[in-house]
């Protein structure tokens, strides 16, 4: 994370170069959470869990948590942590300027 946000400063006297950086990374982030969110979803473990309805949000959250926590320590972050970041900012590269048509398309590419 730190290396994607210290390259804002090739864009200091440039505010939108900044402005974009930072929608390519938010996009991502919540890209790959969508993402993350529905594999969990569709785990027959999880599933299980989820008796009612009401319930899908609390137990998809908690279990993305979980899952983002699993492995940590003092040290050093979990693999799935790790992979989710590393997913983030792949996707970040590959996102151009918020005005582009194609951060639409890359928002529905999964529906």
């Amino acid at each position: 994370m730190y290396a994607w946000f210290s390259a804002l400063h090739k864009w200091e006297k440039e505010q939108q170069g900044v402005r974009n950086h930072c929608n390519a990374f938010l996009h991502a982030l919540l890209f790959t959470t969508r993402q993350r969110l529905q594999d969990i979803a569709d785990d027959e473990a999880v599933t299980r869990k989820i008796k009612n309805p009401r319930d899908r949000l609390p137990i998809l959250a908690s279990e993305f948590r979980d899952r983002m926590a699993k492995g940590r320590t003092f040290d050093a972050h979990g693999a799935y942590r790790n992979d989710f970041y590393e997913d983030v900012f792949t996707f970040a590269k590959q996102v151009t300027l918020p005005s582009s048509p194609r951060i639409e398309l890359l928002m529905f590419v999964s529906e």
